[in-house]
């Protein structure tokens, strides 16, 4: 694991013989953050994105990314990111490669349900 700086960091995973770069981004309550959730609802969605929210105000979103925001053929890129209605957020972004830069087409080491699951386990809040 590659350590950035606090609530940051990058690591190589490897699962079922796909290895993908995985990047973890957990940011702490801000009114940024507040502002950014509140946005959410006024700008439309990237052709892939999910978002889903739910009953106390947190905002899961998924997405997948070709090469660019609004590209989709080929799927290099994927994430889950968990908005909470005091700011903090946490991301998980995937690259299917090394790292972000050899990001190729393919299955990646986790799928987006995946990711999913992780950026919403109740062990982040604790």
């Amino acid at each position: 694991m590659e350590k950035q700086d606090p609530g940051h960091a990058a690591l190589t995973v490897t699962y079922q013989g796909r290895t993908s770069m995985l990047q973890v981004d957990a940011d702490p309550a801000s009114e940024r953050g507040r502002d950014e959730l509140a946005t959410m609802d006024r700008n439309p969605p990237t052709p892939l994105e999910v978002r889903q929210k739910g009953a106390d105000g947190t905002l899961v979103v998924t997405n997948r990314f070709g090469n660019g925001k609004s590209a989709t053929n080929p799927v290099l890129h994927w994430t889950a990111a968990v908005h909470y209605p005091d700011g903090s957020q946490l991301r998980l972004s995937e690259w299917n490669g090394e790292n972000q830069y050899t990001a190729r087409p393919g299955d990646p080491a986790l799928d987006v349900d995946q990711l999913k699951a992780i950026a919403t386990a109740p062990a982040w809040r604790s």
